[in-house]
């Protein structure tokens, strides 16, 4: 799986486009993105999937807009639909209505020759999942370097993510973590060094 990561919007959301052989998918789009687009055209990719890995305005706000340009398929966990304009920073219809999968546990993903495997991971949304192929895993904003994602927004659950990153854990140590914010970490750090969750 090949990764190419932006940083987009005001809270420095990244975004990935993870591709294999002529197909992609977006990944946590938190804005409309020329260099994207740009990049995706470049790159002669088709992308198949905006993926969601959970419904928080900083990672959805340009999901309608790739979706339109690209033609893909708008995929996110239906137990995230009521976090979708929690915030106030976004009409709740506007997205919902544009979703075409939604993601449960083990949903698989093709990409090109590759598949990306949905784990859910609940505790920063109720919906939250985490992507995993071989030897990498996107956490959205489950799991962060030294961190985890925050617990006191409208339907977390502090226990919840504690379970989900223990079920992260069990990955092999080398896996490398692509966050929703910040630089990516392995599993076996996370498990030795976060102050939050030990593995």
């Amino acid at each position: 799986m090949n990764i190419k990561a932006f940083v987009l919007g005001a809270l420095q959301t990244n975004c990935y486009v993870a591709y294999s052989a002529s197909e992609a998918a977006i990944i946590d789009p938190a804005e409309y993105s020329e260099e994207i687009m740009g990049f995706i055209n470049e790159s002669r990719l088709t992308v198949r999937w905006i993926i969601l890995t959970h419904a928080h305005y900083d990672h959805v706000g340009g999901a309608k807009s790739f979706k339109d340009s690209c033609g893909a398929v708008l995929a996110m966990s239906e137990n995230d639909i009521p976090v979708l304009g929690s915030s106030g920073m976004l009409d709740s219809s506007y997205l919902e209505n544009e979703i075409g999968f939604f993601i449960s546990d083990g949903s698989q993903f093709e990409i090109g020759d590759e598949k990306l495997a949905a784990i859910h991971t609940p505790g920063h949304s109720p919906g939250s999942v985490s992507l995993y192929a071989q030897g990498l895993l996107f956490s959205g904003d489950t799991l962060f370097e030294r961190s985890i994602g925050r617990t006191d927004l409208y339907l977390g659950s502090f226990s919840e993510i504690e379970k989900s990153i223990k079920k992260l854990y069990s990955l092999q140590g080398a896996t490398i973590v692509y966050p929703g914010h910040g630089g990516t970490t392995t599993i076996g750090s996370e498990k030795l060094n976060n102050p939050f969750v030990r593995g």
